[in-house]
């Protein structure tokens, strides 16, 4: 049924009914149009709700994926700003103009923000017969249902039926080892562990039953459905009796069931918002949304494309996928020298290991510890099990019988070298690459499960050779990749600081970005076992390396059918842990023979060279030299590189450089992405910032679709989505870019500004400043100030580090002529902050690896006194037991008392001998866990200037204690105190007491320390953690932010009621539409005051005052609203009315005024 539109343009709408109603409705704007914004804004005002709004535009901008802009694109984006509107568009282009052969996207899909999440939107380029693609837009929730298999209900486990019936198997078949010991053995113990588990799981845990024939949402549980059964029941005992008690019941029953619903929707919600990180993809989080709303769909197309055939069958579908995965690591994507030069070297070269390791390396390969397993169990979070089907949380429940047990059998494998058969195979998941066809197999890349059990062996097995790398600084310093305290920011400090220098000093500077073809599946094993030979690691960990590599192979599951068994030929088990150590380890010299000046830098698998000069030649031979000795390294190591991939860029040079590579000239572009920035010729940064802004605009659908005026998220989840999934993106690289101009930056304020808007509901018209305040959010300009000083101080205590030159080295005087105008470094800018806010920079150096096996630390502490509480306990007795432990255990200890105090006056520490008393005092920014772990450093210090032997460290600190017990911990005093007893001679331990109990000597130092915190001229020591620079920078960026709030004309409405930066909290069950109405009184800003200055229409008039409408008057002022101000003893004044307190009050008070639904 057409729906009359009234329109100067050419439009036409109609309405389908069919199951859900849907407007659908058709544009056309010819290029000589007139188009103004209130044309389209009239347009939507009369389509009915949900509807899509399709058509030729005529207007092109990035964001939609055209590749220019034109004079309409600034109303069409004006227009899509309106948060009850979402573009389809994913950025595919639209239209293929034959004649000049030039691609755009002109056509676009817009609709309501309630229907985004149930559509499917997709160019169908395989239709040509208009030089207009055609576009396919699939409603999701009419697709067909694929049953899906049973998985283990780890909603309702019962943990403790899980950890008898495994004790009981235990105990009742033990490990019987027989002698010799073989790999049928090790198979043997594998399998039947495994089946203890699992045969516990499924009587302890059981499978969930999907029924298909209802749509399913992760929200849903027994709770629901049973308040849905009670609502049921009273709703037909009603219709039988029609009784006035039963009718009270049916309601009762009706609300409770709402309220469990949308409890249960509203927390499963807040749970996965709290679990979205920087690297959750947009396309996962609108997953969740269309699963929270019951929509169905399937990642995987029912039909796909393998070499011009169609497949739709699981069986040919997996088995495709299988050949196709297999292929990536097959010997006959080798070079052919490459090839030639592998089969002389495995002829002639033997990789077995060595039996009798080297002494030194004894510890490599000692039997593993329960607390290295429980260690590397720690960090085990992922839920999807391997092809044993047992996941991470059946371990982590496991009994104490349980474990040793599995202790007792990764040790059998770690001392034998027989690696369990069935942990060699891996279950892979195809993945549709982004932008790609999905019903293309090629377009898919794998994703690897594999067993748990192995994976945790790996950790232990990881974080030795890890340590051993580290500490014989066998890896290169220009490698960053899947290293602790590494990231992409250092190479690309080091990288900008190198451009900078050189533009500022009238040089060039060549780049050329390297591409590994397959690296990560074409990894030659043999060269990992030769190189780790090599390095004498030998015994063990060889021939536990050795045996993991050995024999791999893969399953591809697709529509949950598994194909057969496929073997691997080369490269690493992806999915492992280990396997990106050793792929470290296989790629670590690859720039080895690589001769200065040419620099390079690496992460992971991206590698990079580039040289800067002033002779353009010389700098060209200079890198094609390069280029020649890194394709030499490949012909030896298998490495593949790929010159069409590979992408070149000159900086500060106008000339065409030619360089090959495999003789193929390498291609050189004006921009050119390095580790996810995007450098432009010129260092300007406006191509990065455009691609951000619309890569983030896309994301910001994601916000639109959640924030719907009447079911949306709360703020505090879309505040958090926010954060995660668009102001992460932001935020990325910012302490580089953060050198271009202002106003190239501030086109990124936008996107920060509306999506913190869309998160709390504030109306289109509301002032930035109360935006950013109301949510307690800060500008984008301080964040990246913000970030860029933690940077700097984090790689400030790292002085040996790669990212540490670029930052904090003095630049030397240069002779080179210089420019006028140079380009700021992020030195520069750094430098200017630390002046500007005053910031302390004297910081404590990291020890990120000691020099010691960290599996084999252990310190002594004694924390009986934990069972005396002395809330409950009399001091006298806590006093009595202490002497007691002394005089019991520790009769030929000296005792050392330490505490710390920080008061108004500064942070102070002492430390008690005796009759020697140490004083010292830190800044004020100090917080009292360094204090109180400088003390226990310098109570280390006093002992190893004694004669006495055995010392006892007594304080009253259980939280430095307990950091000092872990050997991987984050403090950089905890490290130095952690060196500190690795090398002394002496015997130390240590033990907690509760302080203000009457100890003498923990009284003693508790005086002496707050004498030091008061005392002004005491001894100061200047360096303190990171962590303390950390918290004063973040407080004085906030800080900032106040002053600017402060200095505010208190015309802006919010100011006069909020002067605290602070976000004000909301009472819990005040649902979206209650939100948004608070969040727009308070800021004074709403649809009924404001909406005329978007519609070009009068001011709104009060009725019965004939003055404006404002929140004011509303509040104060109007005689028709004072009843109800009076009833609910709501303050006369507008700035405590609208006060934290008052939510509730004024809720109430729009309701009953009928103002809720117009604000």
């Amino acid at each position: 049924m057409e729906i009359p539109i009234q329109s100067n343009l050419e439009v036409i709408a109609i309405s389908l009914h069919t199951k859900n109603p849907l407007c659908i409705c058709n544009i056309y704007l010819p290029d000589s149009s007139n188009l103004l914004l209130n044309d389209l804004n009239n347009i939507i005002r009369q389509l009915p709700k949900p509807f899509l709004f399709l058509g030729d535009f005529n207007s092109r901008n990035p964001i939609w994926g055209s590749n220019y802009t034109d004079a309409r694109r600034k109303i069409v984006e004006k227009f899509l700003d309106n948060e009850q509107i979402i573009l389809l568009n994913t950025g595919e282009h639209t239209r293929h103009n034959v004649a000049n052969n030039s691609f755009s996207s002109i056509d676009l899909s817009i609709t309501s923000s309630s229907l985004a999440p149930k559509t499917k939107w997709k160019v169908l380029t395989e239709y040509n017969c208009s030089d207009h693609w055609p576009i396919s837009i699939e409603l999701l929730d009419q697709s067909p249902q694929i049953p899906f298999p049973p998985k283990w209900n780890t909603k309702k486990p019962n943990w403790e039926l899980f950890n008898d019936l495994i004790s009981q198997s235990i105990t009742e078949n033990p490990i019987e080892i027989d002698s010799p010991i073989n790999q049928t053995t090790i198979n043997s113990l594998t399998n039947k562990f495994t089946h203890t588990i699992l045969t516990a799981a499924t009587k302890a845990i059981g499978k969930t039953n999907h029924n298909t024939k209802k749509n399913l949402v992760p929200w849903w549980n027994h709770e629901c459905n049973e308040s849905i059964k009670r609502y049921k029941r009273c709703l037909n005992k009603f219709k039988k009796s029609n009784s006035p008690l039963d009718h009270i019941q049916l309601k009762k029953a009706r609300a409770q069931s709402r309220y469990i619903t949308k409890k249960r929707k509203t927390e499963t919600w807040q749970k996965y918002t709290s679990s979205i990180n920087t690297n959750t993809p947009s396309m996962e989080v609108w997953n969740k949304i269309k699963a929270i709303k019951g929509i169905s769909y399937h990642r995987l197309p029912l039909v796909l494309q393998h070499n011009n055939i169609s497949l739709s069958t699981p069986s040919d579908i997996t088995k495709a996928f299988a050949e196709v995965f297999q292929k990536n690591s097959s010997d006959s994507n080798y070079d052919p020298e490459f090839a030639t030069f592998k089969d002389t070297f495995e002829m002639y070269t033997t990789n077995e290991p060595e039996l009798d390791p080297h002494p030194h390396l004894n510890f490599l390969n000692m039997p593993f510890s329960t607390s290295e397993m429980l260690d590397a169990r720690s960090n085990c979070n992922s839920k999807s099990p391997g092809p044993d089907d047992i996941p991470y949380s059946f371990i982590k429940n496991l009994p104490s019988i349980g474990l040793n047990q599995l202790l007792q059998i990764y040790n059998l494998i770690w001392e034998t070298g027989f690696y369990p058969d069935p942990w060699r195979n891996a279950i892979i998941i195809p993945i549709p690459k982004p932008n790609k066809n999905k019903f293309n197999i090629s377009n898919y890349r794998p994703i690897s499960l594999i067993s748990t059990l192995s994976k945790l062996l790996e950790k232990m097995v990881n974080k030795r050779l890890t340590w051993f790398l580290e500490t014989s600084k066998l890896l290169p310093i220009n490698q960053c990749g899947f290293r602790r305290n590494h990231s992409t920011l250092d190479h690309l400090s080091c990288l900008h600081t190198d451009i900078c220098n050189a533009i500022n000093t009238k040089q060039h500077l060549i780049l050329i970005a390297l591409v590994l073809e397959k690296a990560y599946d074409m990894v030659w094993r043999n060269r990992v076992l030769h190189i780790i030979h090599k390095w004498g690691i030998n015994g063990n960990i060889l021939t536990f390396v050795k045996n993991f590599l050995r024999n791999r192979s893969i399953q591809v599951k697709a529509h949950h059918n598994l194909s057969n068994l496929y073997p691997t030929e080369n490269g690493l088990p992806q999915g492992s842990v280990l396997s990106v150590t050793l792929f470290l380890i296989a790629i670590h010299d690859i720039f080895l023979q690589v001769q200065k000046p040419t620099k390079h830098l690496i992460f992971a698998d991206d590698c990079y060279i580039y040289c800067s000069g002033i002779n353009i030649n010389t700098t060209r031979e200079i890198l094609q030299n390069a280029l020649h000795t890194l394709q030499e390294w490949a012909n030896k190591s298998g490495f593949i590189f790929s010159p069409h991939k590979s992408k070149g860029i000159q900086f500060n040079l106008n000339i065409d450089t030619a360089l090959y590579l495999k003789n193929t000239q390498i291609p050189f572009h004006k921009s050119l992405r390095i580790l996810g920035l995007i450098f432009d010729n010129k260092l300007n940064w406006t191509t990065h910032l455009k691609q951000l802004k619309v890569a983030c605009k896309v994301k910001l659908n994601v916000i639109k679709t959640l924030a719907n005026h009447t079911w949306g998220a709360d703020k505090k989840s879309l505040l958090n989505i926010y954060k995660t999934l668009i102001l992460s993106q932001i935020n990325y690289g910012s302490p580089i870019y953060n050198t271009a101009k202002p106003r190239h930056l501030k086109t990124l304020d936008l996107i920060h500004h509306e999506g913190i808007r869309l998160s709390i509901g504030a109306f289109r018209t509301s002032p930035t400043e109360s935006i950013l305040c109301y949510a307690g959010e800060i500008p984008l300009q301080l964040i990246r100030d913000k970030t860029t000083l933690l940077h700097c101080i984090k790689r400030k205590t790292t002085p040996n580090h790669i990212g540490h030159i670029p930052l904090l080295k003095k630049p030397q005087p240069s002779h080179q002529p210089q420019c006028q105008k140079k380009l700021t470094t992020i030195q520069d800018i750094y430098s200017n902050l630390c002046n500007k806010m005053n910031i302390h920079t004297s910081v404590e150096e990291k020890i990120t690896f000691q020099k010691n096996p960290p599996w084999l630390w252990n310190i002594k502490l004694s924390t009986d006194l934990l069972t005396l509480c002395k809330h409950e306990i009399s001091h006298k007795i806590i006093i009595s037991h202490f002497h007691e432990i002394i005089q019991s255990r520790f009769p030929n200890h000296s005792l050392i008392y330490t505490d710390a105090s920080k008061s108004e006056n500064g942070v102070g520490f002492a430390v008690v001998h005796n009759q020697t008393t140490i004083k010292h005092k830190l800044p004020t920014i100090t917080n009292i866990f360094t204090a109180e772990n400088y003390a226990i450093l310098e109570a280390i210090k006093l002992a190893n200037s004694l004669q006495t032997n055995n010392f006892l460290i007594i304080s009253d600190s259980l939280g430095v204690l307990t950091a000092l017990k872990n050997p991987w911990h984050r403090s950089e005093i905890t490290q130095i105190t952690q060196s500190e007893l690795i090398n002394t001679q002496k015997t130390f331990e240590f033990m907690w007491v509760p302080s203000h109990v009457g100890i003498k000597g923990n009284e003693m130092a508790d005086e002496a320390a707050s004498l030091a915190s008061n005392i002004p001229h005491n001894s100061i020591i200047d360096k303190i953690s990171s962590y303390d620079i950390f918290t004063s920078v973040k407080n004085k960026i906030l800080l900032s932010w106040q002053h600017h709030w402060d200095s505010i004309p208190p015309t802006n409405k919010l100011k006069h009621i909020k002067c605290s930066m602070k976000q004000w909290s909301t009472p819990p069950d005040l649902n979206r539409r209650q939100n948004i109405a608070i969040t727009r009184i308070r800021i004074g800003q709403t649809f009924l005051t404001h909406s005329f200055l978007i519609s070009k229409d009068q001011s709104p008039i009060c009725n019965t005052c004939q003055t404006r409408i404002t929140i004011r008057h509303n509040f104060e002022v109007c005689p028709i609203h004072e009843s109800t101000r009076t009833l609910l003893n709501l303050p006369l004044n507008i700035k405590e009315a609208l006060n934290e307190k008052h939510t509730l009050k004024t809720i109430k008070f729009i309701t009953k005024v009928n103002l809720i639904n117009k604000i």
